[in-house]
């Protein structure tokens, strides 16, 4: 018989207690809600033998318990929720799994997760979702999936063979009228004699940063492993996570997994600051970034991020490189060479001395497009 109620009202009763609870951890957020599902739609349905239990057909049928069951179910199912963590910033959460049990033929008891996707539900289009507030990027867009960045900064040693003139002075036992070859503020050889030129180690900034990457079985083909093996020693094209073009060089990857979960890869990458050389001054770059806003996305300014180096005894750089603002900017994986010529100090003192008489800068790693990394 019949139901006397209105058997289109379905009542969602969230069950307190069991619900609302929620877990964080390194690599997820997720959040549990538990609904009773009351409806007489259930009853009716039940005599007309639509749902599991009420006829032999129906209990051995999964195909008609999914077209009958889900609609009602997903149809009043939110597929986003919002993860306050404070009250300006939220994590946006995805509805991931739906469970339900039948209690009697009016109650349905239904569990629901969300979560954090694979691709931080870049997809979706929503605030919060890969491109938001949360994270490494920072609003700056350069990532759009899931990640995690990894860096660590120290110093490396390099041989130079000059260097500025701070002081020089010849010997007690050298002629009145010898003239020393260094005059303060040019550029001195290092440790030069007749067998050569010795240089001397000196610190330079060393930089380094890993990208890991949440990629599904799907994204990670045997192609696009292929792919990285090429792209090492490889340069940025563009602008790269806030780094200047070709400032950055591919130097390695890793990853581990199977064909069922997302494959965590690992991206590693060395930045050496990009360089112009001056006759007149000498000028670090800024540590702080030059940015401008779009919209809500920040954007990273580039055109002033490399190092001005003094060097009096050459003209400025003037090749059009287009790394920056202006010509003469060069990667910093550039190769710099020198050439010494031999010289005659003066007429009354017959000592050969060498000076820097070219200066040659070459490139040898080449820039590509990283977005082919598909971060």
């Amino acid at each position: 018989m019949a139901s006397d109620h209105t058997p289109n009202d379905i009542i969602f009763e969230e069950v307190l207690g069991d619900s609302r609870s929620f877990t964080i951890n390194r690599q997820t957020i997720t959040k549990d809600f538990v609904f009773r599902v009351t409806s007489d739609l259930f009853v009716d349905l039940a005599e007309k033998h639509l749902l599991p239990g009420t006829s032999f057909e129906m209990l051995f049928d999964d195909k008609v318990f999914q077209q009958q069951m889900l609609p009602l179910f997903y149809g009043m199912v939110p597929l986003t929720f919002m993860f306050y963590i404070d009250d300006d910033n939220f994590q946006l959460l995805y509805a991931a799994s739906l469970s339900a049990t039948q209690i009697n033929f009016t109650t349905w008891e239904l569990k629901l997760t969300y979560d954090i996707p694979d691709d931080n539900g870049a997809n979706s289009g929503s605030a919060g979702a890969g491109g938001g507030n949360t994270g490494p990027s920072d609003r700056e867009q350069n990532s759009t999936k899931f990640t995690q960045v990894s860096f660590n900064g120290s110093v490396s040693t390099e041989k130079i063979q000059k260097a500025i003139v701070k002081e020089c002075q010849k010997a007690k036992n050298r002629p009145a009228g010898e003239v020393v070859p260094y005059t303060v503020g040019q550029t001195g050889l290092i440790g030069y004699s007749e067998d050569g030129i010795e240089g001397a180690d000196v610190y330079v900034r060393a930089f380094k940063f890993q990208i890991t990457q949440y990629m599904p079985p799907s994204k990670l083909t045997y192609s696009y492993i292929r792919r990285l093996s090429r792209m090492i020693t490889c340069v940025n094209q563009k602008k790269f996570f806030g780094f200047a073009p070709e400032s950055v060089m591919f130097i390695g990857y890793s990853g581990e997994g199977d064909l069922y979960q997302a494959v965590p890869v690992t991206l590693e990458f060395e930045v050496k600051n990009n360089f112009a050389f001056d006759d007149t001054f000498y000028k670090l770059s800024s540590p702080d970034d030059e940015v401008v806003w779009v919209g809500d996305s920040k954007v990273v300014l580039t055109a002033q991020q490399y190092d001005r180096i003094f060097e009096p005894e050459f003209p400025t750089t003037a090749a059009a490189t287009g790394l920056g603002d202006e010509n003469g900017i060069h990667s910093g994986w550039s190769i710099v060479s020198y050439e010494y010529a031999p010289q005659i100090m003066t007429a009354n003192n017959g000592r050969q001395i060498r000076k820097p008489s070219l200066r040659t800068i070459f490139t040898h790693y080449d820039p590509i497009d990283f977005d082919k990394f598909k971060l």
